[in-house]
C-alpha cells in the first residue's frame, strides 16, 4: 500500500506535514519510496492520481495542493522527487510552477485534459504527459520512465542521454522515439521526416532548431540546412568527388548527399573511418 503523509485538504492549502512517527525517506536511497506530490484544482482529479499511485508500491504521496501558491509552499517544504501537475487550473497554468520553483523544481509529470501542450511540456523536460481520463497502462508507462530518470541519482549509475526517449508530435497525437533508433532527419520548414533504423518513417511537427537542442551529443551531425544524420547508425559511405552515398539499413536505398553535406560528413568521419566502411573515387 502507498504510505500517505497527509495534512489538511482545504482549497488553497497544501497537505504534506508528516504525522508523528513517520520518517522521511532519505534522498539518494534506492530502496526508499518515490516521493510524489499532486497538484490539481479539482479534488476528484487528485484522488484519481492518488489511486493510480496506490498500484505502485514503490511510491508515497507526501503532499498535494489545489493551487499554485500552495503548491510552491508545499513542494519547498516536503521536497518531493516528482510532481504530478495539472495545466489548466482556475487562476494559474501548471507551467507557472516551474519558474516559481527555479532550481528546486523536482521532476514533472503533466496530467491534463488538454493535448495541445504536449510539445511545450517536453521542451521543459517533463518526464511524461498524461491526458485525462488516465488510462492505467499509460500511467504505468509514465512510472517506468520516472524510475529510469530517477535511477542515476538514487543508485549512482550513470545516465545514458542517447537512450533517453524523446516525445515528438506526429499526426493527431504524439509518440516516443529513442534517438538511437533514428537514422536521419530531413526537414521542410516546420515539419521533419524522420527515418528510423527499421526503415519506417514519421512526419513530425518539429523544426531543425528544436532537433538540434533535443538530440544528444555527440552522435548526431547536421550536414546541411535540412539534414541531420546519426553517425552511430551509418554502415557504409561512398564518397565520389563532391557527392556521396550513405548506407544505414541493410537492403535499403542509400541517402544521397550534396556537395556541402558530403564535405561535412567526410570531415566528421575522418578520425573514425576505421570503424565505418568507406569508398572514395
Amino acid at each position: 500500500m502507498i504510505r500517505e503523509e497527509e495534512n489538511g485538504r482545504q482549497h488553497g492549502e497544501a497537505s504534506g506535514a508528516l504525522p508523528n512517527g513517520l520518517s522521511v525517506a532519505r534522498p539518494g536511497d534506492p530502496a526508499a519510496p518515490i516521493r510524489c506530490f499532486v497538484v490539481d484544482d479539482e479534488r476528484l482529479a487528485r484522488i484519481v492520481v492518488r489511486s493510480q499511485l496506490e498500484r505502485h508500491q514503490d511510491t508515497t504521496v507526501v503532499g498535494e495542493a489545489s493551487d499554485l501558491p500552495a503548491a510552491v509552499s508545499g513542494i519547498r517544504s516536503v521536497k518531493p522527487e516528482v510532481v504530478f501537475l495539472d495545466i489548466g487550473m482556475q487562476e494559474h497554468s501548471g507551467f507557472d510552477l516551474l519558474p516559481a520553483l527555479g532550481k528546486e523544481s523536482p521532476l514533472i509529470v503533466f496530467v491534463t485534459a488538454y493535448d495541445q501542450y504536449a510539445v511545450r511540456a517536453f521542451d521543459v523536460r517533463a518526464v511524461d504527459y498524461l491526458v485525462k481520463p488516465i488510462e492505467p497502462g499509460r500511467f504505468d508507462e509514465a512510472m517506468n520512465r520516472l524510475r529510469e530518470r530517477l535511477r542515476p541519482a538514487r543508485d549512482g549509475t550513470p545516465s545514458v542521454p542517447s537512450e533517453e526517449p524523446l516525445f515528438v508530435q506526429a499526426g493527431k497525437g504524439g509518440c516516443w522515439i529513442s534517438p538511437r533508433d533514428i537514422a536521419f532527419i530531413q526537414s521542410d520548414r516546420n515539419y521533419s521526416s524522420v527515418t528510423l533504423t527499421d526503415g519506417k518513417g514519421l512526419i513530425v511537427r518539429q523544426t531543425m532548431a528544436v532537433w538540434r537542442r533535443k538530440l544528444p551529443q555527440p552522435g548526431f551531425l547536421q550536414v546541411d540546412r535540412t539534414l541531420i544524420v546519426n553517425l552511430h547508425q551509418i554502415r557504409r559511405t561512398d564518397f565520389s568527388g563532391h557527392s556521396g552515398l550513405v548506407y544505414f539499413m541493410p537492403g535499403a536505398a542509400p541517402l544521397t548527399l550534396g556537395r556541402q553535406a558530403t564535405g561535412r560528413l567526410r570531415d566528421a568521419m575522418a578520425p573514425a573511418r576505421s570503424g565505418v566502411a568507406t569508398e572514395s573515387a
